[in-house]
């Protein structure tokens, strides 16, 4: 394990991260050329192929978005050297591309059989491909053209700080480990490990907020480790965010396993040792078999991880789908909410004008007891307000879940929903030219808290979003105010 592959390089007169990614790197005039170049041929191939559902109908928009992540994959290996492979664009493009499209790439190979609520609205399939490459393309281009904005140039100088933070985000993760395991403990782990609804509709107040403090406390203590020990996870703490995130997949949460899991994945990456990519793929082809069998099983069985492989083999996805194939077309499902969302906005509901984001600052304030902090009924999410619209009421049926690109459309329409993402990928470059920069304290805990909300808020609306994001936000000025001197000092940012 050579010394390139770690990000952070000891100095006599201390630590720098400087082996990740060059800062403020100017934006690409080819690498943009080739992403809008690619979205206006998607935009005629659209014009002229609009009606047909059948898979080879497919073809050429499967080709675009196989040819935008080659576009991307070659703009990394020319860059100069060090390159970080898993920048927030990187990440964005990955879990979208797996959520919006992965079903429709597999169907355009024949690889999966025609679903009927992706289709829901034949007429609307391919608009919504389109609508999100656009909101795809332009998170890609705001996160490029903010980059070379950065004015800083300093060799990104690690403060010392003092054990109390490191302190605060044990005391968090441990609540948060309470809380979660909460419903098990008032319901009794014999009948939960075989009744998934069960784990469903008791307690789930506590076991939702339980996640939310869990993602600032493993954001806060990633952070407090880098600059203690210069290490990603250090200390026993480790060993209960690895018990955690396991537990929360195996009891059928694989939307709470993927947003607390990038927190620790990005900052040992960040911070530790870089992952080499063909690691990285063999991680994520063995997850996706994991959540395969979770997502069969989890609704006769939980928590027994042997039954859970047996029921998922016994089943009809485990005795006829690939496992990877199965995970990859139920996440790539997600494009049917863009679907439903154009088949009921602007004909059957009017927009939403950004209703939803203002909702989502309400949840700030956790409602662990119903009604205390926000009226009951007063807003709902647009993944409620969906599935209910069309499947009914949410009692009686399963959550569709929701898309950042389908809340974009509900609240603005195509166009002003898709000229969001420009300001989304503007900020979220913003936040990782801090961090290669300043990596201190309060920058480092606000940017993992981030991608984690991020990474949950492509699959789901922004409630969640806008909770962590803010709580990563207070708790790290709280903790750096109170407790650390972080601003390191002009000679800390001279050249050496």
């Amino acid at each position: 394990m050579g010394i390139a592959n770690k990000p952070i390089v000891e100095y006599e007169d201390g630590f720098r991260l400087e082996n990740l990614d060059l800062p403020a790197r100017p934006w690409g005039p080819m690498y943009v050329s080739g992403l809008i170049i690619l979205l206006v041929i998607a935009t005629c191939i659209y014009l002229v192929n609009n009606s047909s559902v059948a898979p080879a109908s497919f073809l050429s928009e499967t080709i675009i978005i196989l040819l935008m992540m080659a576009v991307i994959f070659m703009y990394k290996l020319m860059q100069e050297k060090p390159v970080n492979w898993f920048t927030p664009d990187i990440i964005f493009m990955s879990i979208f591309v797996v959520f919006h499209f992965g079903y429709i790439i597999l169907y355009a190979f024949g690889m999966v059989a025609y679903d009927e609520e992706v289709f829901w609205a034949p007429s609307k399939v391919h608009k919504a491909v389109l609508f999100s490459l656009y909101c795809l393309v332009l998170f890609l281009l705001g996160y490029e053209f903010a980059g070379s904005r950065r004015k800083e140039s300093n060799l990104g100088f690690l403060p010392s700080i003092p054990q109390v933070p490191l302190a605060i985000s044990a005391i968090l993760i441990v609540g948060s480990f309470i809380m979660f395991w909460i419903p098990f403990l008032r319901g009794g782990f014999g009948a939960l490990t075989t009744q998934y609804n069960s784990l469903i509709n008791l307690g789930n107040r506590f076991s939702a907020v339980s996640l939310n403090i869990a993602a600032v406390g493993f954001a806060l203590y990633c952070a407090s480790s880098v600059l203690l020990f210069h290490k990603a996870l250090y200390g026993i703490t480790k060993y209960i965010i690895i018990v955690f995130v396991t537990g929360i997949l195996i009891t059928g949460d694989r939307g709470g396993f993927i947003y607390l899991a990038s927190i620790p994945f990005v900052a040992y990456y960040y911070f530790q040792r870089k992952i080499k990519i063909i690691s990285t793929v063999a991680i994520v082809l063995l997850l996706f078999f994991v959540m395969a069998v979770v997502g069969v099983a989890r609704t006769l069985i939980i928590l027994n991880v042997t039954e859970m492989y047996k029921t998922y083999q016994t089943s009809e996805a485990g005795g006829k789908t690939n496992a990877v194939v199965h995970s990859l077309a139920e996440f790539g499902a997600s494009i049917k909410t863009v679907v439903i969302a154009m088949d009921l906005v602007p004909s059957h509901n009017d927009y939403w004008k950004g209703k939803s984001y203002l909702y989502s600052v309400q949840y700030v304030m956790p409602n662990i007891l119903p009604g205390a902090t926000r009226v009951a009924g007063a807003s709902t999410s647009p993944a409620v307000w969906l599935t209910e619209t069309i499947f009914g009421s949410i009692a009686e049926t399963w959550g569709r879940g929701g898309s950042i690109a389908m809340e974009a459309y509900v609240n603005f329409g195509c166009i002003l929903g898709a000229m969001t993402f420009l300001a989304l990928g503007w900020m979220y470059r913003i936040l990782y030219e801090k961090v290669l920069t300043r990596p201190n304290l309060f920058n480092i805990t606000l940017f993992l808290g981030a991608i984690s909300a991020l990474v949950y808020w492509i699959r789901q609306t922004s409630i969640l979003f806008t909770r962590t994001f803010v709580w990563a936000l207070i708790v790290a000025y709280l903790v750096n105010r109170f407790f650390c001197n972080q601003e390191p000092s002009g000679a800390d940012y001279e050249t050496s």
